[in-house]
């Protein structure tokens, strides 16, 4: 009780007091649709054209998200990455873990080798808290058939939040390495909390496709069109 007073759990949406922190059922947001999106980096299609995909060398197979950006969204992923609420994101794991098995079903890559994967943190990130969000994430997502590894590091050249959207492109080039948790697989998914100008994911599938022919996929938790 007394730990209640002090920290109140309340809905992202509405900010009613609950048990958890989740939403309210009337402030849930929706899941993001397939419909009128790009079928490889699941932008928004204008005039059934991806400006993402036309305008950069694309080297993941796919990517798929799970939740938009809005501003419950935006709350969530604030807290959960700089408030210390390392538990902020548990109300959306059911619809990531069921976007994970729609990922590897429609890809039929289920009976295949393959890792999920994260960006280990850099420098910065470990000054603002003592857990990796994405990491947390990963070990729930984890299966014996597809085993959480570090196999990415970044090098610490700074935070990208640091950066314009346009800017992220040169400043993410070479600051992602492998680490000794490096696995050959047919394929990894690549597993990040927010995919914003898909720098990381770029550079990240840059970097295992420079190892080897593997098939790599993002999943992201929310994604910002």
């Amino acid at each position: 009780m007394i730990l209640h007073l002090y920290s109140p759990r309340a809905c992202p949406g509405c900010g009613a007091e609950n048990r958890d922190g989740s939403f309210c059922p009337g402030c849930a947001p929706e899941p993001l649709r397939s419909e009128g999106r790009c079928s490889r980096c699941f932008g928004k299609l204008e005039s059934y054209t991806c400006g993402f995909c036309d305008e950069r060398n694309v080297l993941f197979d796919r990517h798929i998200s799970t939740f938009g950006l809005n501003a419950e969204c935006k709350r969530v992923l604030q807290n959960w990455k700089f408030e210390n609420e390392r538990n902020s994101y548990q109300w959306f794991r059911p619809y990531l873990e069921h976007r994970l098995a729609e990922l590897l079903s429609e890809e039929d890559i289920i009976q295949e080798t393959g890792y999920l994967i994260y960006v280990g943190s850099g420098r910065s990130a470990r000054n603002i808290r003592n857990y990796q969000p994405v990491a947390d994430m990963g070990r729930q997502l984890a299966t014996d058939q597809l085993p959480l590894k570090r196999m990415l590091q970044k090098k610490g050249k700074g935070k990208q939040s640091g950066f314009g959207r346009h800017d992220r492109f040169f400043q993410v080039k070479d600051s992602i390495q492998l680490t000794v948790e490096y696995r050959p697989a047919f394929y990894y998914v690549l597993l990040e909390d927010v995919f914003t100008t898909g720098a990381t994911a770029l550079e990240a599938s840059r970097i295992l496709k420079r190892e080897s022919q593997a098939r790599v996929f993002v999943l992201s938790l929310f994604m910002a069109d």
